[in-house]
């Protein structure tokens, strides 16, 4: 689990979740931040 820092793919990832509606951004948005 990285906490502090954001890797290349996280943040790429969350300009392509800020593009959705916001439901969307919360089905995704689960899985990822329970993180293994």
């Amino acid at each position: 689990m990285n906490r502090g820092r954001r890797t290349k793919a996280r943040v790429g990832f969350e300009k392509l979740a800020n593009e959705l509606p916001l439901g969307s951004q919360i089905a995704l948005f689960v899985p990822f931040n329970k993180e293994p």
